[in-house]
């Protein structure tokens, strides 16, 4: 069987960097929580695919999956961790981050939660080791239990930034 190769998108949005566009940088920033869902979720089944299969090519392959998706839920964490660290930043995206603070709350426990365990996990199936059942349901426990309800909460306010920002920017206009 041919190996499954991951070539998803990992980057974060160029529209949150790039000016003259408010919208397309409204709606970069509200889908960031969305992208950490669904690398969480890529995790999840990369990690149960390198758990239980017995293809060292499909192995490989889920390894790398999971290293990507945990590379990019990384990135994007420390994104949403450092406000200072967002040089060139569209203005209109960082008039939300003003908004929508992560670090010290719940988002920003549940991100170390989930992160540190797959890069725990990662760790250990890079040199080999095999990972017990117990601990894949652990950070299923994690998944769902303390990150998915973060991330829910964490795009109810990032919405509810979106649309204060799009109200600022239509007053502007009027203003103007």
């Amino acid at each position: 069987m041919a190996a499954y190769a991951p070539n998803f998108e990992t980057d974060l949005p160029a529209d949150l960097f790039q000016d003259g566009d408010g919208a397309a940088a409204i709606r970069a920033a509200v889908q960031l929580p969305y992208m950490l869902r669904t690398h969480g979720i890529r995790m999840m089944m990369f990690l149960g695919g390198a758990t239980v299969t017995e293809d060292a090519k499909m192995r490989t392959a889920a390894l790398d999956g999971f290293e990507r998706a945990l590379g990019s839920f990384e990135a994007i964490t420390r994104f949403m961790l450092a406000p200072g660290e967002r040089p060139s930043l569209n203005g209109v995206a960082a008039a939300i981050f003003s908004r929508v603070v992560v670090r010290g709350d719940d988002t920003e426990r549940a991100l170390d939660a989930l992160g540190g365990r797959a890069r725990s996990t990662l760790t250990r199936l890079e040199r080999g080791d095999a990972i017990p059942p117990g601990d894949y349901d652990d950070t299923m426990r994690v998944c769902y239990g303390t990150f998915h309800p973060a991330m829910l909460a964490l795009t109810a306010r990032m919405e509810e930034a979106g649309a204060e920002a799009r109200r600022d920017a239509a007053a502007a206009a009027r203003a103007a």
